[in-house]
């Protein structure tokens, strides 16, 4: 899990109790909804446009949002390894 999820489940709360409201409080500082940062929350990674903001809101700097996202994967680099794994089944299969 990436670290930009536990910051923000940090920035939230820990717990279940008071979680909506907490995620909606943050929601309204970052300027999304509530079930925006529940997905945050949940583990689906903000995207590139909420650096500044979440980086605000967190205390932190962008770069420190950028690590916490971790690695960014090129579409040519997934393709390049899809590629790679086909050709290692088609050998299998012969």
């Amino acid at each position: 899990m990436a670290r930009i999820t536990e910051m923000i489940r940090e920035a939230t709360g820990g717990s279940r109790l008071g979680r909506a409201g907490m995620a909606q409080v943050f929601a309204d500082q970052v300027g999304t909804t509530g079930s925006t940062v529940s997905r945050w929350r949940d583990g689906v990674i903000p995207g590139p446009q909420w650096r500044a903001t979440l980086a605000e809101a967190l205390g932190v700097t962008e770069d420190d949002i950028d690590e916490a996202s971790g690695p960014t994967v090129t579409l040519e680099e997934v393709s390049a390894k899809l590629d790679h794994i086909i050709e290692l089944l088609e050998r299998r299969r012969r």
